[in-house]
């Protein structure tokens, strides 16, 4: 018999159930009438011809019945809708800007990682307004109330990707960067581990030692989301370079192409920095995460060899200053945009170099 305990781990509980006997209706009853479980099961029907099931779903007190004719995608939005209702709960005690910003970056990636899996048409564009939020929240409460924000979600991929984008643009808006480039570093920063969407969560965070099997696996993921843009189209070609080459480093050890030096673009070099300092301080199952400083003091040791020194002393100031992780006001006179012409932002005057990685 399945009791309460049994499922006060789960996400969600789907009910999908077909003639039920008195001890069956008696269960559910039972569980049904714990609130925490109420609130996060969904009653699936077979079909809509059958209102006796639909009736008997509202006497039970579910909230959240699906039709499974409709198509996984039903079950799918009602599991997405029960981790909406729970992040809109929490996030009532943050920064309105950032728990807005949170929520539609997570809606945009929970979205896009559904038609992946179901192997359907792939709208890249539903992220361009959470990366619009993502921006207008940091310069207005700062990175770290977005950060705080993104600890709530579910999703460990989701939850990096979120982040990766607010430090990313928080060291954009450092740089005094033009908005355009501060959207293209939100949008970076979303997409960038979108061939992650395609690998199993068991093997992303396997606690144990990853064999070269599976290191070879998790290492296709940034050629494969840049194929997926590239494939669905409309997707500025310098956020596209990054997502393939945030894994590079200067000297040339990255991967998936072992790009050396001038070959790897400013902005990958910033989502770069961005991702591994994400990586260093967040929670997985098989690490504990970082400190700030820790993470400051290991990618100090990167510098100039792997990562570039002059925008890790830039991200540096800008994460570890108190200040700034409250806010940062738009610049008076922002220049002009830089980096979709693959210009570095320490370095206007060098002019723009020729990429060679599409």
């Amino acid at each position: 018999m399945t009791t309460a305990d049994d499922l006060a781990d789960a996400p969600a509980v789907v009910f999908s159930l077909g003639n039920l006997g008195p001890f069956e209706i008696r269960q559910i009853r039972a569980l049904c009438g714990q609130t925490e479980i109420c609130r996060k099961s969904i009653f699936a029907i077979r079909a809509r011809s059958e209102r006796a099931r639909a009736m008997q779903a509202e006497a039970f007190g579910f909230r959240r019945v699906v039709f499974l004719e409709d198509g996984p995608q039903a079950v799918q939005d009602a599991i997405t809708a029960i981790f909406e209702d729970e992040y809109k709960a929490a996030l009532e005690e943050f920064a309105p800007l950032s728990a807005e910003a949170f929520l539609a970056g997570s809606r945009a990636l929970a979205a896009i990682g559904c038609e992946l899996r179901r192997l359907k048409p792939v709208r890249i564009s539903r992220v361009a307004p959470g990366a619009e939020k993502i921006s207008n929240a940091i310069r207005t409460e700062g990175v770290g109330e977005l950060v705080k924000a993104v600890n709530l979600h579910h999703d460990p991929t989701c939850r990096h990707s979120i982040a990766v984008a607010g430090y990313a643009v928080a060291l954009g808006q450092a740089l005094d960067l033009a908005e355009e480039d501060l959207r293209l570093l939100a949008m970076a920063g979303l997409l960038h581990d979108l061939g992650k969407m395609l690998i199993p969560v068991s093997l992303l965070d396997k606690a144990g030692r990853l064999d070269y099997g599976d290191i070879a696996r998790i290492r296709q993921h940034p050629e494969l989301g840049a194929k997926i843009l590239r494939m669905q189209g409309g997707v500025e070609p310098a956020v596209v370079r990054a997502v393939r080459s945030h894994h590079e480093y200067l000297d040339g050890s990255g991967y998936p192409f072992g790009l050396k030096g001038e070959r790897i673009s400013p902005l990958s070099r910033m989502l770069t920095i961005a991702d591994i300092f994400t990586a260093l301080t967040e929670r997985r199952a098989y690490k504990p995460e970082k400190s700030p400083s820790e993470a400051i003091a290991i990618m100090a040791g990167m510098a100039g060899r792997k990562i570039d020194a002059g925008l890790l002393a830039v991200f540096r100031s800008a994460v570890l200053n108190t200040a700034f992780a409250r806010r940062h006001p738009p610049p008076k006179s922002p220049g002009r945009p830089v980096l979709k012409e693959g210009i570095h932002p320490l370095r206007p005057d060098v002019g723009k170099p020729r990429w060679t990685v599409a």
